[in-house]
């Protein structure tokens, strides 16, 4: 029986792999943040580049605060990651990011979102304790006030309540409300 070793090799063009990419990518104000693309290309990739608005950056190149990073072997065979980097994103960063890889037998791009948001202040944080505060505050003063008012549920019309009392200690005041007075206490009477 003979056996036979056959290797095969499939060229083509790059083919981005969307699995390995989030669509949309957050970040704060103000950090900074890294765009990872990963794809196969067989032949290796010509050319790869970013772009962004009406700005190009080829892999290995940057402006300002955009760094295209060089290419870096994927663990896979004939795999690489394309990375970029935002160095300190501001408002203005929140957009699609497109990279473009190419060889001798195709082409494919790839579009990743950056959001940003503004982190919470510490003068918004201490604005909304403060504010809880007085809101605290003025409820017990509201709950205090009608507790020593007798307003809304800690009215007393209609209830003995002098029931803890013995009977004896029971006055009629001259409104016609029962009064709790100790023993030793005399109340004036009416005339």
């Amino acid at each position: 029986m003979n056996t036979y070793e056959f290797l095969s090799q499939i060229e083509g063009a790059p083919q981005v792999l969307q699995y390995t990419v989030e669509r949309n990518m957050d970040v704060e104000k103000g950090q900074d943040a890294v765009i990872q693309i990963v794809f196969c290309s067989d032949p290796r990739p010509s050319r790869t580049s970013w772009e962004w608005g009406s700005y190009q950056l080829e892999a290995g190149k940057d402006r300002g605060r955009y760094v295209a990073e060089n290419l870096a072997q994927d663990v896979r065979d004939d795999c690489y990651s394309a990375r970029l980097r935002v160095l300190g994103v501001d408002v203005g960063d929140a957009r699609d990011y497109v990279l473009n890889v190419e060889n001798d037998k195709g082409a494919d791009r790839y579009a990743v979102g950056l959001r940003v948001s503004e982190p919470v202040s510490m003068s918004t944080v201490i604005g909304i304790v403060i504010a809880c505060l007085v809101l605290l505050v003025l409820v017990t003063l509201i709950v205090l006030y009608a507790f020593k008012t007798e307003k809304w549920c800690f009215s007393q019309k209609g209830k003995d309540i002098c029931k803890w009392n013995r009977p004896s200690s029971n006055q009629v005041s001259p409104d016609g409300q029962k009064r709790c007075t100790p023993d030793r206490y005399t109340v004036p009477s009416v005339p």
